[in-house]
């Protein structure tokens, strides 16, 4: 029994088709961004860090906040400083402009890295504080604000409060 080349198409590229003019990988990748665009700054890559601080700030891909309808929905509580309040992000948005602004990875040392360290674990030196802007559900409704949190690889997204209202 020989392979029948006629019976396995191929695109372009050299890869298998269903004879169809793209290749399952292409039709997945369109249908990816067709329909779960809001899963693209996940598939992008990290930026690397090293203990080497040579950077201001590191930027980094904008954070979608899904829809509460199941247990795969995270959605953070966001503290306002100045009146004791916690508020969660709207749904269906994305906290834009994130950048680490200090801890690992930039020259800025992070003054509180020791205490996240002993409260959630992870070492003090791979902790970060970093900054976004983000629209914040209210009691009088949405409101744009710089968010600011604390991360570490390996533990998650920590203490999430509201710097300045920017609306």
């Amino acid at each position: 029994m020989s392979f029948d080349e006629s019976k396995h198409p191929r695109d372009a590229e050299g890869k298998f088709t269903d004879g169809a003019e793209e290749s399952s990988a292409a039709r997945l990748k369109r249908i990816e961004e067709k329909y779960f665009p809001h899963l693209r700054p996940r598939l992008q890559k990290s930026p690397i860090l090293t203990n080497k601080a040579d950077n201001d700030t590191i930027k980094l891909p904008d954070i979608y906040i899904g829809r509460s309808v199941g247990a795969k929905a995270k959605n953070y509580q966001v503290l306002d400083l100045e009146t004791g309040k916690h508020y969660s992000f709207a749904e269906n948005t994305y906290l834009q402009n994130v950048e680490v602004f200090a801890g690992k990875g930039t020259k800025k040392t992070f003054r509180r890295a020791e205490k996240y360290a002993n409260l959630y674990g992870g070492r003090a030196q791979d902790w970060q504080h970093v900054k976004a802007i983000g629209i914040v559900e209210t009691s009088k409704g949405q409101a744009k604000a710089e968010v600011h949190w604390s991360q570490c690889q390996g533990i998650g997204k920590i203490d999430f409060f509201i710097k300045r209202w920017l609306e």
